[in-house]
């Protein structure tokens, strides 16, 4: 048998809707999954947002003792017929989306709940995810909440947009390469199985060639050089500002050559290899965590 008729075999979805009395708490009737062995509860607000709550019993592993655990979870959104419609752009002060999971677990054996290993009744679970749900909402009680939303889900995640936006801008100005797409297609281009379509909307756009002194380099990353040295020349003969070892290798020859090659092939390749695995690597995966991070409410 399958997890899902493992867990029907011990009890049913209808069965487990009659052990809560969601009445007493103010909820309306439950509805049972038509998938699993759990239900899930709509609560509606007078702006025409509500919220729905869910329980059943976890399917993440599987489950052979009497003591299961149980996966709840609560959204808050737009009303619809179907349920609601998750918002991209919540208010720190409205309800906060929760996802318990291992806080909850059922005794099949006692018939019995449980929250983090104290026995509670079956319409507690309810209670206790509805008051993580909206401490955002308390003026008071919901501030450090607040500020901790705010820190994780706008500070931070903005100054990570910003960094990759001066990333891509500086990968411009040193190579004259252009990154198609925004952060977020890039997340995708990293989790996705299916990256063809987006692996070609991110490539690279690729500046010209041109002959430097025999090496053929792209010649956006020719004039940054250039100019870099001219204006890094001009700052210093502005400020008076005079290095011995500057002179001395600029004097021979030799030397001189020994610096155009490595200074121009750091500014030419190793710098924009580094940038763009930066742009393309490290920041989509930090801004997915960060937006991706559980938020804990207690």
């Amino acid at each position: 048998m399958t997890d899902d008729e493992n867990i029907k075999a011990v009890i049913t979805a209808e069965d487990f809707k009659k052990r809560f009395n969601l009445k007493n708490i103010g909820f309306p009737e439950p509805t049972v999954f038509s998938n699993a062995v759990g239900i899930s509860v709509k609560k509606v607000y007078p702006d025409e947002h509500a919220s729905m709550y869910g329980v059943e019993i976890s399917r993440r592993r599987p489950q052979t003792t009497p003591l299961l655990s149980l996966d709840a979870h609560v959204v808050y959104g737009k009303d619809t017929k179907d349920g609601v419609t998750l918002m991209m752009d919540k208010k720190l002060s409205e309800p906060i989306d929760l996802d318990f999971t291992d806080e909850f677990s059922f005794d099949t054996s006692t018939g019995k709940f449980y929250h983090r290993g104290r026995q509670i009744e079956p319409e507690e679970i309810f209670s206790i995810m509805d008051t993580a749900h909206k401490k955002p909402t308390k003026l008071t009680a919901g501030l450090l909440l607040r500020i901790r939303l705010w820190i994780w889900r706008i500070l931070i995640p903005h100054t990570i947009k910003y960094l990759d936006l001066f990333l891509i801008k500086a990968l411009w100005i040193i190579s004259g390469e252009k990154i198609k797409g925004n952060i977020w297609r890039r997340v995708v281009n990293i989790y996705s199985s299916i990256k063809s379509q987006i692996e070609e909307d991110q490539d690279f756009v690729k500046s010209k060639p041109m002959d430097f002194f025999g090496y053929e380099a792209k010649r956006w990353s020719v004039v940054f050089y250039c100019s870099l040295h001219l204006a890094i020349f001009s700052f210093f003969y502005w400020k008076g500002i005079k290095y011995t070892f500057v002179t001395q290798i600029l004097d021979n020859n030799f030397l001189a050559l020994c610096y155009v090659v490595v200074s121009f092939a750091f500014t030419e390749s190793w710098l924009p290899r580094r940038i763009k695995s930066i742009i393309n690597e490290i920041t989509p995966r930090v801004f997915s965590n960060i937006s991706n991070r559980k938020i804990s409410v207690s």
